[in-house]
């Protein structure tokens, strides 16, 4: 006969050999309890019950032997992308808390399949007892690096351009190019921008390439990456060079490349330059102002109408 108000058992009954054999059900009460009462029939003696009493205790918890603690093997650094699988966890002695018996089990990563990030300082492991009806699992976290990953990348063309004095790189189009890396096993492509490094510089016919730039859109865990660039470079075929020379007494402050004007009424002066700049910019030409000591010099280059492609320079992307 069984006694069981909470209905912590089912299956109660004696097997072949004579054992007692039940099963305790799932999500009852530390302290619930039952009697089972067994009547054993012997031959040669009375008749004797014996009444079994199963009560619900709390499983033994662990904790690492003498205070340790959990941690990664010196020199294990993540690089992102990797999985937690790939840090090896430090191998520490279980104990049943308070006590200095050992207890078997097995350590390992609670998400061993986890991609973490670069701002990520801890994952959790879980200890799990060889003997898990007796003993309690014991969960924790050790402390982590992640550094950035440097995606694989292929490089972009940059277009063809005629040599300008004006003309930067900056104005240069970059075409294609791309980014991927390896993240959690799987090749995924890395999103983000490119650009000239020194987008100011002018692109010279005679180049050994230019620098260009990947930045990541994620940039918390991607490093930004540089390529060398081909740019190639036509010579340009005529050109005309106006320049003039005059002295000046008066010092003068710059603004968009050109002077300030000195009179008394700026609102009335100080649009002849601006007028010779607008229209050798129509033509795509510029204009240059420089002063030698107390020469004031100003340059106006005008590019003469090409007849010809006109003969190239470059390099190969790296």
């Amino acid at each position: 006969a069984t006694t069981d108000g909470k209905g912590i058992l089912s299956g109660v009954s004696m097997d072949q050999d004579g054992n007692l054999v039940y099963t305790v059900e799932a999500n009852k009460a530390i302290g619930d309890t039952a009697v089972i009462t067994v009547t054993a029939v012997m031959a040669n003696y009375g008749d004797t019950a014996y009444a079994v009493t199963i009560e619900l205790v709390e499983k033994k918890t662990v904790e690492p032997q003498d205070g340790g603690s959990v941690s990664v093997k010196d020199g294990c650094i993540l690089t992102y992308g990797q999985t937690l699988s790939d840090l090896t966890l430090e191998n520490v002695i279980f104990v049943e808390q308070g006590t200095q018996k050992q207890v078997e089990g097995t350590l390992a990563w609670s998400a061993p399949s986890h991609v973490p990030e670069v701002a990520d300082r801890t994952a959790q492991w879980v200890f799990t007892p060889k003997d898990n009806e007796e003993y309690e699992q014991l969960t924790g976290t050790a402390t982590i690096t992640v550094v950035k990953a440097t995606p694989d990348t292929e490089a972009p063309e940059a277009a063809a351009v005629t040599y300008h004095p004006a003309g930067t790189l900056d104005s240069v189009g970059l075409n294609g190019g791309g980014a991927a890396w390896t993240v959690g096993g799987s090749a995924v492509t890395v999103e983000g921008t490119w650009g000239w490094k020194e987008p100011s510089a002018i692109p010279a016919v005679k180049n050994s390439g230019y620098t260009a730039v990947f930045t990541p859109k994620d940039t918390a865990n991607y490093d930004t990456v540089e390529r060398t660039v081909a740019v190639t470079v036509c010579r340009h075929h005529g050109a005309a060079l106006i320049q003039i020379e005059n002295y000046y007494v008066h010092t003068f402050s710059m603004k968009d490349g050109l002077p300030v004007t000195t009179k008394q009424d700026p609102g009335q002066h100080g649009y002849g330059l601006k007028n010779i700049s607008d229209i050798a910019a129509r033509y795509g030409g510029m204009v240059r102002v420089q002063t030698d000591g107390d020469i004031f010099i100003l340059s106006v280059f005008l590019p003469l109408p090409q007849k010809e492609t006109g003969s190239c320079s470059g390099r190969r992307t790296e």
